[in-house]
């Protein structure tokens, strides 16, 4: 540090303001709160069936389990207009398949009203795919997604409605 304000910061002379001013910043960035919690009323939700009628089938003969996050919106008839947002492995068309399956949702109309009160753009819906309960891939994946999904905000962006 010079008498006349300045650092030299990564190889450049800067001035001691600026870098005071990218400090405050970054730090209020850091610090944003999180997106206020909305738990949804679910009228309805897929059964056993509707999950085993959208398996993919070559992810059964396969025996992989697969992942899927939704990107939804709820609509005012209380079904969701979601779109993929990740999904493992993406070779098995999970995705496509969870977007089918998400059709068998439905949000009761206080749930909707609440969403849209918080002011909130997309609900994330996690989708297992897995044939044997609590498969240690899936697990172990989903712990990474949902790290993964809040760390990215993998659901910023709007969903196309269907």
């Amino acid at each position: 540090m010079d008498r006349g304000g300045t650092e030299v910061f990564g190889g450049l002379t800067v001035k001691r303001t600026a870098l005071l001013t990218v400090a405050f910043v970054g730090a209020a960035i850091a610090q944003e709160p999180p997106a206020p919690a909305w738990a949804p009323f679910w009228l309805a939700r897929p059964t056993a069936e509707d999950v085993m009628e959208h398996f993919p089938q070559r992810a059964i003969r396969q025996e992989r389990p697969g992942l899927v996050v939704l990107c939804c919106i709820p609509q005012d008839d209380g079904t969701l207009a979601c779109r993929v947002g990740s999904e493992w492995p993406e070779d098995l068309e999970y995705g496509e398949a969870a977007l089918k399956m998400s059709r068998s949702y439905r949000v009761a109309p206080e749930s909707v009203a609440q969403f849209r009160a918080l002011g909130l753009s997309t609900y994330t819906l996690m989708i297992p795919w897995i044939l044997e309960p609590e498969h240690p891939h899936v697990t172990k994946r989903r712990a990474l997604v949902t790290e993964t999904a809040r760390q990215r905000n993998i659901c910023a962006a709007p969903a196309a409605p269907p």
